[in-house]
């Protein structure tokens, strides 16, 4: 049975709640590009599509603390639909805060919403998964998932939640079995009946939100996964300022009217400089994680006096300054703000620490190809900026 559109009173409720502004079209279309996978649903149009996603991001934003929206999206990538074919119900959501704030360290879903065609084509799914109906997630909590023990030791913490029905991961399940499910990798897959939020879970929700600190690792770890749910998006060739001509795209439009981009969205080539695509995209992910960093950033840039451009050169020099440029990649913290380039040429790219192996680092970057992971010899790069960037 297919559910009713909210009304007219409710949608303007979350469009309240949700910060979008006045309910108008223009605002519908602004909320369908934030999230929306395909062009074809950003229309201005409230259908069941735009119905689904404003429950979804309303859910996540009033129950979580610790989650992005996004975090849940289907990973079709707008192959099979618009990336959420249901909404994440407030029974899981207050589960996986749950577990969130009592492990305390930084939780990455692995898979949350799902829509039937790309469910078909993953190993080891279900056909009636409960992903399909947002009553199921997959996550991985680095050094807790990593081993069996870990994994076991989550899933007893699990089993205790609200109405929870099943969870399992390579190796054991939620019933005390010995199971192989070599396709969840570190994984746990945990999911819940349906039912209401308990009382006793909107009280660790508010108390996390008032009383949860955020630690160097944990908002760098943030702001990286944050970057890792957008691969592949924003791939596109926009104007570089190289004409002449003004230079936009998705995230000059994000920061309309602040730090030298003019309320169209649009900022002009100045002082030789051409705005830097990764950089603007590194400062996204900051704002979107409100790391404390984004709004001093926000204050410097594009200010002629200091000398401060949207570029990767000017984010070094900032930091420079702060005396907080790091070189040993071995003390590297993931989300940390990386540098590539050499002494000769200087900065010329930014992008996000994940991970390093021997002499080889991997980030997480934004260029007008889109959203990327990339492996690169520690040679590549300048330094690097430890979260919590201050």
């Amino acid at each position: 049975m297919t559910m009713a559109l909210l009304t007219t009173a409710k949608r303007k409720a979350y469009f309240k709640f949700l910060g979008l502004g006045e309910y108008n079209k223009e605002n519908i279309k602004k909320f369908q590009k934030q999230y929306f996978t395909r062009k074809q649903n950003i229309d201005g149009i409230w259908g069941p599509d735009t119905d689904i996603l404003a429950r979804h991001v309303y859910n996540v934003r009033k129950i979580c603390k610790n989650f992005e929206p996004e975090e849940f999206k289907c990973e079709c990538g707008g192959k099979y639909c618009a990336g959420y074919p249901v909404q994440m119900k407030a029974v899981e959501l207050a589960n996986l805060q749950t577990i969130r704030t009592q492990i305390g360290k930084p939780m990455r879903i692995t898979s949350g919403l799902r829509c039937k065609a790309y469910n078909s084509t993953l190993k080891g799914a279900a056909s009636n998964s409960r992903h399909l109906t947002g009553y199921a997630a997959d996550f991985v909590i680095a050094g807790k998932t990593d081993t069996l023990s870990g994994r076991k030791s989550l899933i007893a913490i699990l089993k205790k939640l609200p109405n929870h029905r099943y969870s399992y991961c390579d190796g054991y399940d939620s019933s005390g079995y010995k199971i192989s499910a070599s396709y969840m990798g570190n994984a746990i897959h945990t999911e819940c009946y349906p039912g209401e939020v308990s009382s006793s879970s909107k009280t660790a929700a508010k108390t996390a939100a008032t009383t949860t600190t955020t630690n160097a690792t944990d908002i760098g770890f943030e702001v990286v996964t944050f970057a890792s749910t957008q691969k592949g998006k924003y791939a596109t060739r926009t104007n570089h300022g190289k004409d002449g001509k003004k230079y936009s795209n998705k995230f000059t439009k994000y920061f309309a009217g602040q730090a030298g981009i003019d309320k169209k969205g649009q900022m002009p080539a100045a002082y030789g400089y051409i705005p830097g695509w990764c950089t603007l995209f590194v400062i996204y992910c900051l704002v979107v994680k409100k790391a404390a960093v984004a709004s001093q950033l926000l204050k410097n840039l594009n200010t002629k006096k200091k000398g401060y451009w949207w570029h990767a050169p000017s984010l070094m020099k900032y930091f420079n300054k702060k005396k907080l440029i790091k070189t040993d990649f071995t003390k590297a913290k993931k989300g940390a703000i990386v540098f590539k380039g050499t002494k000769k040429l200087k900065p010329t790219h930014t992008c996000l620490f994940w991970s390093r192996s021997g002499n080889k680092v991997t980030t997480w970057d934004g260029n007008v190809n889109g959203v990327s992971k990339n492996t690169r010899k520690k040679s590549a790069f300048l330094g690097f900026v430890n979260p919590p960037y201050k």
